[in-house]
């Protein structure tokens, strides 16, 4: 996905948060509703999870919380797993009524494990002295091709061990009802502690008729993350299909479309990948990892069926270190209803871009390396 001048300027601001700090990301759900999340890395495996706000990502048919998309700071969008509710199953506290709006669901495409170096939260002890002497905070505010930072003041929500995870933020000044627009759940509320900028709370949602945030804090996410962690069934990542040479995927760039079950699933053949480009951009952009060392990929295998019915056009590009300038390998095309392998002849371990031609969208059903 595209992104703007404005992100990459508020890149620079976010250097000053260090790791204990969360990736704020934009998420949209598979039924189109979107808003943001965190990203960060698991402190036990190095596996990298959004926190987000389950409505955001629940089905509006079924009410099961779904596997969605997101964009990070740098523009690459990539998939979850099947996120994991974090409710308790008490009412006990305004805590444990509020967690059953928050999930965590594992990242799937886009992030690789140990690629996510920021963490959930500051030691309860350290966040409880940063809000004390809090003089201001902001609301960081991100969309799909834009970030804004919103001032806000602390409106109500003790700041203790017991009782007081929840919290309210009012909104202030003239941007206020900019940052009421719709897309805002997810969003991280910050303050400065020195020089260093560190995540206070998780927005969930705006209270009606008011410019008033209702917020969770981040300690009591990095608490119940712990035990989502743990009754997660998705301890470890999809196993790859043996239809194809393994992969995993480092990113996308594509804006998803209606009945999109996401990339994930082409190693196996299992639902449709439907994308069309970003704005002002005319391909949809797929980049894998092939970590066989031992293999050859003599060819590659696009299938449409029984997602599309129209003539399909790709670039495939190869480089073999990350930070290397990508070399083209070649084209491929192939008609409707049909599936043509494609040769390419590389030798692993590898990365490989494909580039699918976007004047009219593109629907998948596998990528197959042979």
């Amino acid at each position: 996905m595209l992104i703007s001048k404005n992100i990459i300027a508020c890149i620079i601001v976010l250097i000053s948060i260090n790791a204990a700090s969360a990736e704020p990301v934009f998420v949209r759900s598979r039924s189109g509703e979107y808003g943001q999340g965190w990203l960060f890395g698991s402190p036990q495996t190095g596996r990298c999870w959004i926190a987000v706000p389950a409505h955001v990502i629940r089905s509006p048919e079924t009410g099961t919380l779904d596997p969605f998309h997101y964009t990070d700071m740098q523009g690459i969008s990539g998939e979850t797993d099947r996120p994991v509710s974090a409710e308790t199953g008490s009412h006990a506290s305004a805590a444990d009524n509020e967690s059953q709006d928050l999930a965590f669901a594992q990242v799937t495409a886009g992030r690789q494990a140990g690629d996510c170096q920021s963490r959930l939260g500051v030691p309860t002890y350290r966040y409880e002295s940063i809000v004390r002497r809090a003089q201001s905070f902001n609301v960081m505010h991100m969309l799909a091709t834009s970030y804004h930072t919103f001032p806000a003041n602390l409106a109500a929500g003790a700041v203790d061990q017991y009782g007081g995870a929840i919290i309210e933020f009012r909104i202030t000044g003239e941007t206020a009802a900019e940052a009421l627009k719709k897309g805002i759940s997810g969003a991280t509320i910050a303050t400065n502690d020195g020089k260093e900028s560190v995540p206070v709370a998780m927005t969930l949602r705006i209270k009606s008729n008011t410019t008033t945030l209702r917020a969770m804090r981040y300690d009591y996410i990095k608490e119940r993350f712990a035990s989502a962690e743990v009754q997660s069934s998705s301890g470890t990542l999809p196993v790859p299909s043996r239809l194809s040479i393994p992969y995993t995927i480092l990113g996308i760039t594509n804006t998803p479309m209606d009945g999109d079950t996401g990339a994930t699933g082409l190693q196996s053949a299992s639902g449709c990948w439907r994308s069309k480009a970003t704005p002002g951009a005319r391909t949809v952009d797929l980049t894998i990892n092939v970590n066989a060392t031992t293999q050859r990929i003599k060819a590659v295998r696009v299938v449409t069926a029984p997602c599309g019915s129209i003539p399909l056009k790709y670039w495939v590009d190869q480089r073999i270190k990350e930070d290397a300038p990508w070399e083209y390998v070649t084209a491929c095309e192939q008609p409707a209803d049909s599936s043509v392998d494609c040769r390419i002849d590389l030798a692993t371990p590898r990365q490989l871009r494909f580039r699918f031609d976007a004047r009219t969208p593109v629907a998948i059903n596998a990528l197959l390396l042979q």
